[in-house]
C-alpha cells in the first residue's frame, strides 16, 4: 500500500519539481473534482501554461479518494485543465492488500477532460493561493 502510494507521489512530484519556477512565477491551486455531484476518487489534474513565456509549463496533483487536489508551483496566468483517471488502474495494481485495501477507486471518465485543449476547463492562475472546483459531468 504504502509502496504504491509512495511511486504515484514520486512521479508527481518528479513531474512538478522538473518544471518549478521562481516563487513569483507559480501559484498553488487546490480545489475538489466531482463526477456528476460525487467526489471523484482517484486521477491527476494537469494544469498547463497558455503563454509560451511561463517559466513553468506543465504541473500535476493526484486526486485524493475525497476528490481534493493541490497542485503546488502552478505556472502564472492562463492554464488549460485536464483531469485523467486511468493513473488509477495502475495505482490499485500496485496497491498492497490489493483492489479492496486501496483508498482510491478507478472511475471512468469522458475522454474530452483528459486533454487541456477539449476539457472545457481553465483558469488564469495567480502567485498565491487558490481554489478551482472541477465539476465533470458524465
Amino acid at each position: 500500500m504504502r509502496r504504491a502510494r509512495l511511486l504515484l507521489l514520486a512521479a508527481g512530484c518528479l513531474g512538478a519539481a522538473a518544471c518549478s519556477g521562481p516563487p513569483d512565477r507559480t501559484g498553488v491551486v487546490s480545489g475538489r473534482v466531482t463526477l456528476g455531484g460525487a467526489p471523484l476518487p482517484g486521477g491527476r489534474v494537469h494544469l498547463k501554461a497558455l503563454s509560451p513565456d511561463a517559466q513553468v509549463m506543465v504541473t500535476t496533483a493526484m486526486i485524493e479518494p475525497d476528490g481534493t487536489y493541490s497542485c503546488t508551483e502552478a505556472p502564472t496566468g492562463p492554464v488549460g485543465v485536464a483531469v485523467e483517471t486511468e493513473s488509477v488502474k495502475k495505482l490499485i495494481q500496485l496497491w498492497e492488500g490489493g483492489a479492496a485495501a486501496c483508498p482510491f477507486k478507478h472511475v471512468p471518465i469522458p475522454k474530452r477532460y483528459a486533454d487541456a485543449a477539449s476539457s472545457g476547463f481553465g483558469l488564469e492562475v495567480r502567485p498565491g493561493k487558490q481554489t478551482y472546483d472541477i465539476p465533470l459531468d458524465r
